[in-house]
């Protein structure tokens, strides 16, 4: 996988309201999936058991509920 420079300050991107399962896409570059932290009501939600990342070539890509995140 080819090396993203990436600067050190905040990126975020926010969905309110009934909007599902998703995929909610991001369009700031990350490296790994850990590098997202999905926050749900106020509640802090867990990496594989409460939602997924699929990262896209050039580091950008969505997040997908499942589980104990869903609804």
């Amino acid at each position: 996988m080819t090396d993203i420079p990436i600067t050190a300050n905040e990126r975020k991107a926010q969905f309110t309201g009934n909007t599902g399962l998703g995929p909610f896409a991001f369009t700031f570059n990350i490296l790994t999936s850990s590098d997202i932290r999905v926050i749900k009501n106020s509640t802090v939600l867990t990496l594989t058991s409460e939602y997924t990342v699929t990262t896209n070539v050039d580091g950008t890509g969505s997040v997908t509920l499942t589980g104990g995140g869903n609804g």
